[in-house]
């Protein structure tokens, strides 16, 4: 099953996905808290070839970059965004 690098929205309740295959962030409810289960397998439906779903990992607090990113009409991607700005986790 797919995994899907995750990062913590400052809003305390929503969860940032990155997604290589539609090269958008997805949004999902962490359930209004971020535990241990607001993590793990997700439905897709961004596109027909994840079969399955996906699961969503945990690296923690969105860093600046990647909120910065998330605010563009086409982003970047986690790995340009943050190879740039010199915070890769």
């Amino acid at each position: 099953m797919r995994e899907l690098r995750t990062w913590r929205h400052p809003d305390g309740n929503s969860l940032l996905a990155w997604c290589p295959d539609c090269k958008r962030y997805h949004w999902h409810g962490a359930g209004g808290s971020f535990t241990d289960d607001s993590f793990g397998h997700r439905a897709a439906h961004c596109h027909p070839s994840v079969d399955g779903g996906y699961m969503l990992i945990d690296q923690g607090p969105a860093t600046e970059s990647i909120l910065q990113d998330l605010k563009r009409r086409k982003p970047l991607g986690p790995d340009e965004t943050q190879t740039s700005a010199g915070d890769k986790r």
